[in-house]
């Protein structure tokens, strides 16, 4: 597998939400302002990719601040054979 991993120093997210924002339409943001994000579906998008090329990515919270998104995709000798 091929493990690619992004992390920042942001505010994270609450625990009980990682699962939670891969679902459509969800954010963690109130406010529906077009200048304080988007509409919900980056994460679902990641994630239905990641997942149609037989990968698997999730989140975690950095100890000390932070999130780190995780992505595992196989190699392409590791990906099964159509036909």
């Amino acid at each position: 597998m091929a493990e690619i991993q992004i992390c920042d120093w942001g505010p994270g997210i609450p625990e009980d939400k990682l699962e939670e924002v891969f679902d459509p339409f969800v954010r963690l943001e109130d406010s529906r302002s077009r200048e304080s994000g988007g509409t919900g579906l980056g994460l679902t998008i990641a994630r239905t990719l990641v997942r149609a090329n037989c990968g698997d990515i999730r989140l975690r919270n950095r100890e000390g601040g932070g999130l780190c998104v995780e992505v595992a995709l196989p190699l392409a000798a590791e990906l099964p054979q159509k036909g």
